[in-house]
């Protein structure tokens, strides 16, 4: 009979040293352990490992999607800062995500668990590490529900302008991005449920549409798009458009929507017992 691989996750408690030993004495702790074995696919309490590495580097370049949620957010930044934010706030933020990136990946080549960041402060403070690891928990916690909801808002933004510009009489509505947001939600919770065998290969598959559309978008830009003075890119700093009044605080909003599409490489830390 063939036998499925799983991941099962055990609590091992350490108890503190006796008073009459000779090392000195610890703090009693809580060590998570994850460790692999076999057992048959109707075995409870396992968690089954289906995805494949390739997958999970795949899914590296599909959960962060820079380039399009750039460009369905890019009006934000226009609005508060405009180029200037995007020019300079893409710098400042490529090079701060490029550091966060290798310290993660550092932590992980020393503590490759599932549950990162969490897990590492509360393993490695110097100080009260239970509480920034429940401190690191939850504000990972409200970081993905966050995520959750950005994602399909970006993508009903997306269509709602994709109505309008074929159709200019349409009005949109605030209930009409809801329910956009719902109709996008049920084919990846409908994959995650019933279809989970078939995500390996959409992962390939959106990794080369990643990275094969933005090719096609930069040169379909550049050949078709309208061009700027150097004067307006590289020194316009829009202040007075939104309601933001105060050129720093414009700045740091534009900085947002250039931000959050290139803060979630730690979602192949989560994968690590998959591969």
């Amino acid at each position: 009979m063939a036998r499925d691989e799983f991941l099962e996750m055990t609590v091992v408690e350490r108890s503190p040293l006796s008073t009459d030993s000779k090392q000195p004495h610890t703090e009693q702790t809580d060590e998570i352990i994850f460790h692999q074995t076999e057992s048959h696919s109707s075995a409870g309490g396992l968690l089954e490992g289906y995805i494949h590495l390739l997958a999970i580097i795949n899914f590296g370049f599909t959960l962060q999607a820079s380039w399009e949620a750039s460009g369905l957010s890019i009006q934000f930044s226009l609005l508060n800062g405009g180029p200037a934010s995007l020019v300079y706030g893409s710098l400042l933020v490529g090079c701060g995500s490029c550091l966060i990136a290798l310290s993660l990946a550092e932590m992980a080549s020393v503590d490759p668990v599932v549950g990162a960041q969490y897990r590492w402060s509360a393993q490695f403070a110097p100080m009260w590490p239970r509480f920034w690891g429940l401190f690191q928990g939850w504000m990972t916690v409200f970081a993905w529900i966050t995520c959750a909801a950005a994602s399909p808002a970006y993508l009903a933004f997306g269509a709602q302008a994709l109505i309008a510009l074929n159709n200019p009489s349409y009005a949109p509505q605030a209930w009409h991005t809801t329910l956009l947001m719902c109709a996008f939600i049920i084919p990846p919770v409908a994959a995650n449920l019933w279809f989970k065998r078939i995500l390996n290969w959409m992962e390939t598959v959106g990794a080369i549409g990643h990275g094969a559309f933005w090719v096609a978008t930069m040169i379909a830009l550049g050949v078709a798009g309208s061009r700027s003075s150097n004067t307006f890119v590289w020194g316009t700093l829009t202040h007075d458009v939104s309601g933001w009044t105060q050129p720093g605080v414009a700045f740091g909003i534009g900085l947002l929507p250039i931000a959050f599409p290139i803060t979630s490489f730690d979602g192949v830390l989560h994968m690590s017992k998959q591969a």
